[in-house]
């Protein structure tokens, strides 16, 4: 009898408390979705959503997020991150988990607007040392979905380029010139400025000299950069300027790019002035020929003892190639050697290798323009006693 006196008393305990817990629980009466940032989406957006549960005091405020069109907007079931799919009406719905109480918005989803190009507002610019400046663009055109991009300096030593605090900053580093590009995330567009850095106030270094190459050939059409250097190397230019003396032939702009205009011979000159007056200058002759494309020899491989000799001759594509001079040279001289005259190539045989064994050479011959090469085996063996 008390035993079964003392477990009713047990149960009766845990009912109690068992009811009282129930007593506790706070049902979920509405759920309601912030207002969005946004309503519209372009194609490959994203959208975080968030809702709020009342009471606030709910026992369960967990949630599910469901998308009636996936193929236009998925959504995270737990986080509320919309990613947009593909142009048209999607409604995403949250719903408690608890009473299963729920709110919905619809979404508009619009086509991707792909960038056509990017602009850079500045012309090429001059910057101090130590300076700094906002560099101003646009992505094309104005709607474009991505307008992310990405900023590069060609000579960081010169100046850097950095976004800071949402500004597009241009840092001077030292006396030299950088290129500045921007390229678009979203179908790689770009635009460049040159920009010049000028040295600190009392950092000049006056240049005592200035060079470029003797010549430069060129096919007609094609173009080429022209890169000064200067004695010292960190001289301080304050002014370039270019000048053709034949621009018909060959003409070139502010940054030293020649172009190839027609077949013929121009004088490109380059003067600097530093900060203090001085100027130096040099000149490049510019020869828009028509290139050597292919070489080939009346021989591929010939074995001479020592002493003999042998005459190379070479073939020259295309026939109206404009300079049809050749550079020829023997890999080793001291097993055979090339020689020319009366314009006949002739390789003669020095000497045999180690131990008299067979010594072996390469002749070849290469193009004044195109460097275009082609090569003939030479084996040197010792004369029969």
């Amino acid at each position: 009898m008390k035993r079964s006196v003392i477990l009713l008393f047990a149960f009766l305990t845990v009912f109690f408390y068992s009811c009282k817990d129930e007593d506790k629980t706070v049902s979920v009466v509405g759920v309601t979705i912030n207002t969005p940032s946004k309503v519209t989406l372009s194609t490959g957006e994203s959208l975080n959503l968030s809702a709020v549960v009342t009471p606030e005091n709910a026992s369960r405020k967990d949630l599910l997020w469901v998308s009636n069109r996936p193929d236009i907007a998925t959504v995270n079931s737990e986080s509320g991150l919309v990613n947009a799919v593909f142009h048209g009406e999607v409604k995403i719905t949250v719903t408690s988990k608890q009473g299963y109480v729920t709110d919905a918005v619809t979404l508009t989803i619009l086509p991707a607007v792909y960038t056509t190009g990017v602009e850079i507002k500045q012309d090429n610019v001059t910057i101090a040392a130590k300076d700094t400046i906002i560099l101003d663009y646009e992505v094309l055109p104005s709607n474009a979905t991505d307008k992310g991009v990405i900023w590069t300096s060609s000579n960081p030593a010169a100046a850097t380029v950095a976004v800071i605090d949402g500004k597009v900053t241009l840092a001077g580093i030292a006396h030299g010139t950088t290129t500045i590009t921007v390229t678009t995330r979203e179908g790689a567009h770009m635009a460049s400025i040159d920009i010049l850095v000028t040295p600190k106030a009392g950092e000049e270094v006056i240049p005592t000299g200035v060079t470029l190459p003797d010549v430069v050939g060129l096919e007609e059409g094609s173009e080429t950069r022209l890169t000064p250097i200067f004695t010292p190397p960190n001289a301080t230019i304050k002014e370039r300027f270019w000048e053709s003396d034949n621009p018909e032939v060959a003409e070139v702009d502010q940054n030293g790019v020649v172009k190839a205009i027609s077949l013929g011979e121009a004088n490109i000159t380059f003067t600097a002035e530093d900060y203090e007056g001085n100027s130096v200058s040099t000149s490049c002759e510019i020869h828009v020929v028509v290139f050597v494309t292919a070489l080939s020899l009346n021989l591929n491989w010939a074995s001479l003892e020592v002493g003999e000799t042998v005459i190379l001759a070479a073939m020259i594509e295309p026939e109206e190639a404009t300079n049809k001079n050749l550079t020829w040279k023997s890999d080793n001289p001291e097993i055979a050697e090339v020689t020319i005259e009366d314009d006949k190539v002739i390789v003669t045989g020095k000497a045999t290798g180690a131990n008299n064994a067979p010594g072996k050479t390469k002749i070849t011959a290469t193009s004044a323009y195109g460097e275009v090469s082609v090569s003939c085996d030479i084996t040197v063996t010792k004369p029969e006693e």
